[in-house]
C-alpha cells in the first residue's frame, strides 16, 4: 500500500464515521444544518454572497434517501448515496454548506507574479502557490478557505492572505462548519471523481453527496487525522527511500552479475567444450571470405609468457598485458570486437526528409533506459540504396554522441522496417549476440565509453569502437551464460 493509498484509507473511515467514536451528547448535524441554511439566507439577504442557482435538501424517510432540488418534489437518490453514516449525521451538497470567494479583481497575470513579493499567489497547481504580487487591493483575507482545481482536481487548504493566480481556480468559504473537515472531505471526493483531463470538474464535484457530522466529531476528526499524518508521511517517506534503495541495489546487482557473467564467473567451465580459439579461427575464416580489405585489418590475440599480446597482419606484435582489465579462464580467449563483430554506422538522414509514412528511423533520441522508444516516431521513404543501414534482428545498438552516448540495446523483435541514423553504430555479432550484448552493456565497456567522452566532448568514435576488447568464451559456455543471466535478471526485475 502507498503512502496515498493508506492516507486516502484514513479519510474513508473519517468520512464514514469509523475513526473516532461518537458522542451521543454531541449536537445532530441536523441542527448545525439548520444553522447553516439560516446563515446562508441571512449573507444572501444581506447581499453579501450570491444566491446558488440551484438549492438541495437530502433527508432520511423509511429507510431511503430524498432529495428536492429548488423546494420540488422528493426524488429518492438511494443510488447517490457511497456509503452508510451514523444516525446523527447528514447528507449534503457542497452548495449547501459553502460558497465562492474570489472573483476577477482579486487575480493577477501571470507576467505580473514574481518569484519574491508581499503575498503569495495562489492558483490550482501542485504546489501551494505560483509566486509572489504585491497588489494589496487585489488580497483575499477571508480565510480559512479551501481551493479546489477545476482543471485539476487540486485540493488546498488556505489559511494565510492570497492573490489569485489562474483561471478555473475555486475557493470555498464553509458556514458554520470546520474548513479542515471541508478540506479532508474534498481531498477524498476529488481523487474519486472522474478523470476529464484538462475539462472542467467543479459540477461533477457539485453533484456529489457529502457527509456532514456534528460540529464537535468534526474537531475530533480533525485531531485524529492529524495525530496520523505525520505517521503515514513517515511511512510515505520510508517507502520512497526503500524503493530507491530497492532501484539501486537492483542496478548494482545487475552490473555485478553483468561483471561476473563477462568474467568466466557466472557458471562453471567444461572441459568438454570446444574451446573459444577454434571458434575465433572459424570466425577468422568467414571474415577472410569477406575480402583481401576485412582480412588486413584483422588482427588475434593470444597469452603466451605470463603476458597477452596482439599480432597484426604483416606479422609484428604488441605487448598489450596492461590493458587487460581481468582474468578469464584458459578455456577462454580475447580480441577485439571488429574481430567478432561486423560494425557500420549509420546514414546522415537529413530531418527535412522526414515523412509521415515508411520505413522508422532509429536516432539517438530514440534510446531510453529501457531500450527504443515507440513514440515521436520519425520515417524516411524506402529507397533500395539505403539497404546497408537497414536494422535486422539481434543487431545490438550503441549511441556514440550526445546526451545519450553510451546507451544500447539489442533489437530482439523486428516490427517493422527500420534504418539507422547517424550518430548509432551497429554491432551484429558472429558469436552469440546476447553474449556481446552483455559484454557491451557491462560496467566494464560502459567504463571506457565514460572515459573516452569526458576526453572528447561526449563523443565515442568508430576506432574506439572497433577496438574494443571483449573476453571470449567457448561457445556452449555464451549459450549456459545466457541462459543463467535471463533467469537471474527475471529474478532481479530487471531488463537484460
Amino acid at each position: 500500500m502507498t503512502a496515498q493509498q493508506l492516507k486516502n484509507s484514513i479519510l474513508q473511515l473519517a468520512v464514514q464515521g469509523k475513526l473516532v467514536p461518537q458522542d451521543p451528547n454531541d449536537e445532530p448535524a441536523s441542527v448545525l444544518l439548520e444553522r447553516i441554511t439560516k446563515e446562508r439566507e441571512r449573507l444572501i439577504k444581506e447581499k453579501k454572497i450570491k444566491k446558488p442557482k440551484t438549492t438541495s435538501r437530502i433527508f432520511r424517510r423509511d429507510g431511503h434517501y430524498y432529495e428536492s432540488v429548488n423546494g420540488g418534489e422528493p426524488t429518492c437518490i438511494d443510488e447517490q448515496i457511497p456509503f452508510d453514516i451514523p444516525d446523527s449525521w447528514e447528507w449534503v451538497k457542497l452548495s449547501t454548506i459553502a460558497y465562492g470567494v474570489g472573483s476577477k479583481e482579486n487575480q493577477v497575470l501571470s507576467k505580473n507574479i514574481k518569484e519574491k513579493g508581499l503575498f503569495p499567489v495562489v492558483s490550482q497547481g501542485a504546489a501551494l502557490f505560483d509566486g509572489y504580487a504585491d497588489d494589496r487591493d487585489r488580497v483575499i483575507d477571508n480565510i480559512p478557505l479551501v481551493l479546489f482545481g477545476d482543471h485539476t482536481r487540486n485540493v488546498k487548504y488556505i489559511d494565510f492572505p492570497f492573490i489569485i493566480g489562474a483561471d478555473g481556480t475555486k475557493f470555498l468559504k464553509p458556514i458554520h462548519l470546520s474548513p479542515k473537515f471541508l478540506y479532508y472531505v474534498l481531498l477524498l471526493v476529488a481523487d474519486g471523481l472522474r478523470d476529464r483531463g484538462y475539462a472542467r470538474h467543479f459540477s461533477l464535484l457539485q453533484k456529489e453527496c457529502l457527509p456532514l457530522p456534528p460540529i464537535a466529531e468534526q474537531e475530533r476528526i480533525i485531531t485524529k487525522i492529524e495525530s496520523i499524518l505525520p505517521t503515514v508521511q513517515s511511512y510515505g517517506n520510508a517507502s520512497t527511500e526503500l524503493i530507491k534503495l530497492d532501484s539501486s541495489l537492483t542496478g548494482v546487482l545487475k552490473k555485478s552479475i553483468l561483471q561476473h557473467a563477462i568474467q568466466g564467473k557466472l557458471v562453471p567451465q567444461d572441459l568438454n567444450d570446444e574451446p573459444a580459439s577454434v571458434l575465433l579461427e572459424r570466425i577468422a575464416k568467414e571474415r577472410a571470405k569477406m575480402g583481401k580489405k576485412a582480412a588486413k585489418s584483422m588482427s588475434r590475440i593470444e597469452r603466451r609468457d605470463r603476458g597477452t599480446y596482439e599480432i597484426f597482419p604483416d606479422g609484428s606484435e604488441k605487448d598489450i598485458s596492461e590493458e587487460i582489465p581481468f582474468d578469464i579462464p584458459e578455456s577462454w580467449e580475447w580480441c577485439r570486437s571488429n574481430q567478432v563483430s561486423y560494425l557500420s554506422g549509420g546514414f546522415a538522414f537529413k530531418s527535412s526528409n522526414f515523412t509521415q509514412s515508411g520505413v522508422r528511423v532509429i536516432r539517438i533520441s530514440d534510446f531510453t533506459e529501457l531500450g527504443i522508444n515507440k513514440n515521436a516516431i520519425v520515417r524516411h521513404v524506402y529507397r533500395e540504396d539505403l539497404s546497408d543501414y537497414e536494422i535486422n534482428l539481434k543487431d545490438i545498438l550503441l549511441c556514440m554522441t550526445g546526451g545519450t552516448v553510451g546507451k544500447c540495446c539489442i533489437i530482439n523483435t523486428i516490427e517493422e522496417m527500420m534504418y539507422l541514423n547517424q550518430r548509432v553504430c551497429s554491432i551484429r555479432s558472429f558469436i552469440e549476440p546476447d553474449f556481446t550484448y552483455s559484454i557491451i552493456s557491462s560496467f566494464y565497456i560502459q567504463g571506457i565509453i565514460t572515459k573516452a567522452k569526458n576526453s572528447t566532448n561526449d563523443n565515442i568514435s568508430m576506432e574506439l569502437i572497433k577496438n574494443f576488447l571483449l573476453p571470449i568464451p567457448p561457445l556452449q559456455e555464451q549459450h549456459r551464460i545466457i541462459e543463467k543471466l535471463g533467469a537471474l535478471m527475471n529474478e532481479l526485475g530487471a531488463t537484460k
